[in-house]
């Protein structure tokens, strides 16, 4: 198993190189940008909405992680392909003055979000967060913009919406779930980058590509010929 450094790992998508990093987010330098998927913003909220006793401070620490992110690479953009938001925000929530505190902090960020299924109601929001709502498979430099994995398009895409995680077998009793980009074809689908999203196995067809998470580094499982050179 080839272990990448932890600063990430880069392919080449349409003509454009990413960076996978282990916080599960990319790094497009061409367009000094972060690009996170699927980060569900209140959902702790949500569930203590549903009486589950869920602690205070997921959307604190997720926006940390992305202020981190933002700060090393010096980014000038926000790319967020959908699901910013688990639901529809209230204005009595503590995370949604946080957010709003976030934004101010990062004032001159361009900040672009493709609208998922789970952001509803966010007219206002967007607007306080001065931030450019875009539809679904907007291009961008010929890389399409999506939330949901499209099943056909014609050109190469960044993609959300599935969480997807690999279950790793690296010894006889040891099991690993980890946080997978996958690369099926053209199009690259992001893991969750929040911290209260869970995901979902995926089984790749024999030609796709698929690289995992711990938090530290980014490897190709199951290794190809090509990551062994």
């Amino acid at each position: 198993m080839q272990v990448t450094p932890p600063e990430g790992l880069s392919l080449t998508l349409g003509g454009e190189k990413l960076w996978l990093l282990p916080e599960r987010a990319l790094w497009w330098p061409a367009q000094q940008a972060v690009v996170v998927a699927d980060v569900h913003l209140g959902k702790d909220a949500v569930f203590r909405r549903q009486g589950l006793a869920i602690p205070k401070g997921g959307a604190g620490s997720d926006l940390a992680r992305l202020t981190q992110l933002i700060r090393r690479h010096d980014a000038a953009r926000l790319l967020v392909l959908g699901d910013w938001l688990h639901a529809a925000p209230r204005a009595s929530e503590d995370w949604t003055p946080e957010l709003l505190a976030w934004r101010d902090t990062h004032a001159d960020l361009e900040f672009s979000w493709v609208v998922g299924n789970h952001d509803r109601r966010i007219e206002t929001l967007a607007v306080q967060l001065n931030a450019h709502c875009l539809e679904e498979a907007r291009s961008l430099n010929g890389l399409a913009l999506c939330h949901e994995p499209p099943e056909r398009l014609d050109r190469p895409s960044l993609c959300g919406h599935w969480h997807p995680v690999l279950r790793l077998q690296t010894g006889a009793r040891t099991r690993q779930r980890l946080p997978a980009f996958w690369l099926a074809g053209h199009r690259l689908v992001l893991p969750a980058f929040g911290s209260l999203t869970g995901g979902h196995p995926i089984q790749g067809a024999p030609t796709d590509r698929t690289w995992v998470t711990d938090g530290t580094t980014v490897f190709e499982w199951p290794p190809s010929p090509r990551s062994k050179r």
